[in-house]
């Protein structure tokens, strides 16, 4: 039952992944990688973020993310400013342009999600999110013990 309920989140995530990359390669953006959308997309909703943030959000490295900092600044989507606080920190945010395309995505999605549940009776969908809501929550503490334990490991370094 785990696994069939693992291969149907994937299929769906993956599936959404790929209809929103076939958008975006058909849109005014595309430039980007749905990688670096997903960054745009974190920014929009947590602006002010360093890369260490974004990147431990997205789960990459942050040499990785990094790169596609870097490749988002070029283009013109992100800044990257000095923290006033600590000038070592540097502060990503969104640009104009970064704005358009995050809003955008978000907008796609919540068509996509839409249009999926668009047929659910009010029965099916409270049973839907008190899953998804659960497994956020599970997840959510599994993050946040392996975050606490990376940052013991660090602190003995």
């Amino acid at each position: 039952m785990a696994e069939e309920m693992a291969e149907l989140v994937l299929d769906l995530y993956e599936r959404l992944l790929w209809c929103e990359g076939y958008e975006l390669r058909n849109s005014p953006y595309n430039d980007l990688t749905v990688k670096e959308l997903r960054a745009l997309t974190l920014l929009s909703q947590t602006p002010h973020q360093t890369a260490q943030s974004v990147a431990y959000e997205l789960r990459l490295t942050p040499g990785s993310f990094t790169a596609t900092a870097d490749h988002l600044v070029e283009k013109g989507y992100i800044t990257r400013k000095k923290d006033p606080q600590d000038r070592r920190v540097s502060r990503l945010d969104l640009t104009k342009k970064g704005e358009a395309v995050a809003q955008l995505s978000l907008e796609y999605r919540l068509g996509a999600v839409k249009h999926i549940t668009n047929d659910f009776t009010p029965e099916e969908m409270a049973v839907c999110k008190r899953c998804l809501r659960r497994g956020i929550k599970l997840l959510e503490n599994e993050m946040e013990l392996t975050k606490a334990k990376t940052n013991k490991n660090n602190s003995k370094s």
